[in-house]
């Protein structure tokens, strides 16, 4: 893979891809990889699974790369690609907890080793919450808490009216209520953050 300096925009590249240089498009696979995998663990839960799914994310976006809008944000066609394979993999199959939760270690209150378990487990009760959503509710969640995308950048990517994105979000946030209500109450009670 060639470096590029960033001067090189994703659409520049994405549009010299679409022209049939495959260097152009493994340097966009190169800026995006960690971004798709990640993505796609968040929603499966699994790291092989993740890979898997960012692979296929890759291989649908050179298979559609004539799709793709050069006026339009190179990286939000890029997520709606990778989503929408996701969304794809979790109609086929359920998705699962990883075992390999990522919980930085914090310093103050919870260095202590309970509460530092007490703070793993809460974080893997949320990580399981997320993944029974609905997987366009997830999608929306992710993207969103996640990724940081705001709701039009999220409409975008997923290819659905702004209102749809709001109502998804709203309802993913109610159901993560829901299910975490208890949870969240006993760790005010010891002062979980």
């Amino acid at each position: 893979m060639t470096a590029l300096p960033m001067a090189v925009t994703d659409e520049l590249l994405a549009a010299r891809a679409q022209r049939g240089e495959r260097a152009a498009f493994d340097d966009l696979v190169g800026r995006h990889q960690a971004m798709v995998y990640h993505l796609a663990l968040r929603f499966c839960g699994e790291r092989e699974a993740a890979r898997e799914l960012a692979q296929e994310a890759f291989v649908r976006a050179w298979r559609h790369l004539g799709g793709y809008d050069s006026s339009r944000p190179f990286k939000a066609w890029l997520y709606r690609v990778a989503t929408n394979t996701c969304l794809s993999a979790a109609a086929v199959r359920r998705p699962t907890v990883s075992g390999e939760l990522e919980v930085e270690p914090a310093s103050g209150p919870l260095s202590d080793p309970a509460r530092l378990t007490e703070g793993r487990m809460l974080a893997e009760a949320v990580h399981r919450a997320l993944l029974d959503l609905p997987p366009a509710y997830r999608a929306a969640m992710l993207l969103r808490h996640v990724e940081g995308l705001d709701y039009r950048d999220i409409a975008e990517a997923l290819g659905q009216p702004l209102g749809t994105v709001k109502t998804h979000l709203h309802r993913a946030r109610e159901l993560l209520r829901v299910r975490l209500g208890a949870l969240l109450e006993a760790g005010e009670r010891h002062d979980l953050p």
